[in-house]
């Protein structure tokens, strides 16, 4: 998949330990990088991927996902207990301050 020219950007989306070494074949890939949060469990892999996005001239991005928040989960479980009824549309908003 890295070496797919028309692939400009990856999701990191693996288990903690893999971000590094995923985020970093990307890098050197010429990819962008969207990386969910932690960034890296070390300071040591989290310093390896900012050289190698400097290296590269690319952006190693990090994020945080709310899908295990308490109001993510309780909203899943209406789903698919059937509490809300059918589903058809569904679009949610979190304000950060």
């Amino acid at each position: 998949m890295l070496q797919e020219a028309d692939i400009e950007a990856v999701i990191v989306a693996a288990p903690d330990k893999a971000h590094a070494p995923l985020s970093i074949a990307a890098l050197e890939a010429a990819k962008q990088v969207f990386c969910e949060k932690p960034l890296a469990t070390s300071l040591a892999e989290a310093q390896s991927m900012i050289e190698a996005a400097r290296k590269a001239g690319n952006v190693n991005m990090v994020y945080f996902s709310h899908r295990k928040s308490s109001a993510w989960q309780r909203m899943k479980e209406w789903i698919q207990t059937g509490e809300l009824g059918r589903i058809f549309h569904l679009e949610a908003h979190y304000p950060q301050g």
